[in-house]
């Protein structure tokens, strides 16, 4: 007979639930670390008949080799001071500044070559010059704003950090002339970089005039960077909490959340108003949980909306099943497979009675827009995914599910994709390949592009392009040929 549990009663299950921080904030699991506490350092030698290599210590102490006993001379092996350093991280800052502009620069020379070219479209030399523009952007990239200013910003800094250690006044005074004039050209690479933030800070002069002294005009610089960095970041931090709370992201978070692995096997798990899971408890295998239950929870949890009951999946023997790991690759624990058994109260719609819960670490997600194309990367013909591995581990970020890289997509659809396996668990090979491992979807989220089609009776019925059971081939065919298609109507219409 199954017993009903009683969370109000049982203060150990209601330490969690009461808690009113979401559960999502760090959706990450760590694999264990190796432990290094008994490794030894390497020893180091060092033959005073061999030419001497500088050697580098963390705080670049002066390093001073004792003569033997033999007579041979005394060896001073000098590290850079501070002022060598900084000026060692200002040439590598300035480096990094001058690659990140100069996409920026290449594109303004290509628009100016183009328009050379329209003005005299036989000139083979004007042809030759917008083709050799245009292979050299290809090979650097479209400039990104915000990491370039990011990288002015950094060598501006690195100019003040040097600035402070060098004592001689005439290189100083020589070096802090020379950077106010990189920094003010590099800031003319990206448009509008002069420009202020609006309604908070004033826009600046392209180049200083005569009454502003070189320090004046370096902190100048210094300080609107740092402001319109600081306005991006937080630009980019409401971007991107919008782009989490996308439902199917949302779905991806649910499933991979610190919450959903601390609970691995049978479990209720708690969703607040905005359907995002906050917490769970674990379940007896014979224990019930019912709407009674839930009403008890949201007594004592007022941000607890609804819940989800997950019962682990078994073989005939009684054993769960674990869902397939990462090749070469093991989580701190398997993941076991569990179906959704009751769902009460408010949660997200693509939680569903009967439907699997867990994803495999060996799954990744594709997704899909709302005008019905597929969502591929830059320059490619490959999806841009999610790794669920990654997710689990490194949550959001870009180390992670890499989510600010949909900022500025519609997503309203999803497919989970996992490699196939023999009946004995082995990863299944295409035949006629090299080795290579088959794919399917096993599971669709949301709204996915479909196409009509006449059944039989001669009836026109809808049918979606990808669904479980689909082959990755297939899913990256049709939709390579669909976003072609999609890209050339805009054009036609024009």
């Amino acid at each position: 007979m199954s017993h009903e549990i009683h969370p109000i009663n049982d203060p150990a299950i209601m330490n969690n639930i009461t808690s009113e921080t979401p559960a999502l904030g760090n959706a990450a699991v760590s694999a264990k670390a190796p432990h290094r506490d008994n490794q030894k350092k390497a020893e180091v030698s060092v033959s005073l008949s061999q030419p001497l290599k500088r050697p580098v210590t963390e705080d670049h102490d002066v390093a001073v080799l004792s003569a033997p006993t033999s007579g041979a001379p005394l060896l001073i092996v000098r590290t850079p001071d501070r002022a060598e350093l900084a000026r060692e991280e200002m040439t590598r800052a300035l480096a990094a500044a001058e690659l990140s502009v100069k996409p920026f620069l290449l594109h303004r020379e290509l628009k100016a070559a183009r328009a050379d070219l329209a003005k005299a479209p036989g000139s083979e030399l004007a042809q030759q010059k917008v083709s050799k523009l245009a292979g050299e952007l290809q090979k650097t990239g479209h400039g990104k704003y915000a990491q370039t200013t990011k990288a002015i910003h950094t060598f501006a800094t690195a100019v003040v950090n040097y600035l402070d250690c060098e004592t001689d006044e005439s290189v100083r005074a020589t070096c802090l002339a020379d950077s106010v004039k990189k920094i003010e050209n590099l800031m003319c690479g990206p448009d509008n970089l002069y420009k202020g933030i609006p309604n908070k800070t004033p826009d600046i002069a392209r180049f200083a005039d005569a009454s502003m002294s070189p320090t004046a005009r370096l902190e100048q610089l210094e300080v609107h960077m740092r402001e319109k960095i600081s306005k991006m970041d937080g630009d980019q931090a409401q971007r991107i909490r919008k782009v989490e709370n996308t439902p199917v992201l949302v779905n991806l978070l649910n499933r991979t959340s610190v919450a959903a692995t601390r609970f691995p096997e049978d479990a209720v798990f708690f969703f607040n108003e905005d359907g995002l899971l906050i917490d769970g408890i674990a379940l007896r295998p014979d224990a019930d949980f019912s709407q009674p239950s839930l009403d008890k929870v949201m007594e004592k949890a007022a941000t607890v909306c609804g819940a989800c009951v997950v019962r682990p999946e078994r073989t005939e023997a009684g054993e769960m099943i674990a869902l397939p790991d990462r090749a070469n690759f093991k989580m701190s624990r398997p993941v076991i497979a569990r179906r959704i058994d009751k769902v009460f109260g408010k949660v997200p719609d693509n939680l569903i009675v009967g439907n699997m819960f867990d994803l495999a670490n060996d799954a990744f997600a594709v997704f899909f827009r709302e005008d019905g194309t597929l969502i591929m990367d830059h320059g490619t013909e490959l999806p841009k995914p999610v790794d669920i591995v990654r997710l689990r581990k490194a949550g959001v970020g870009p180390e992670g599910g890499g989510f600010h890289r949909f900022i500025d997509e519609t997503i309203v659809g999803m497919a989970i994709v996992m490699k196939k396996y023999t009946p004995d668990g082995k990863p299944l090979q295409i035949r006629g390949t090299n080795g290579l491992i088959a794919k399917e979807v096993v599971e669709v989220i949301g709204n996915v592009p479909s196409r009509m089609v006449l059944s039989p009776t001669g009836q026109s019925q809808e049918v979606p392009l990808v669904k479980p059971g689909t082959s990755y081939g297939n899913l990256l065919k049709t939709f390579r040929e669909r976003n072609k298609l999609m890209r050339q109507q805009p054009k036609q219409n024009t």
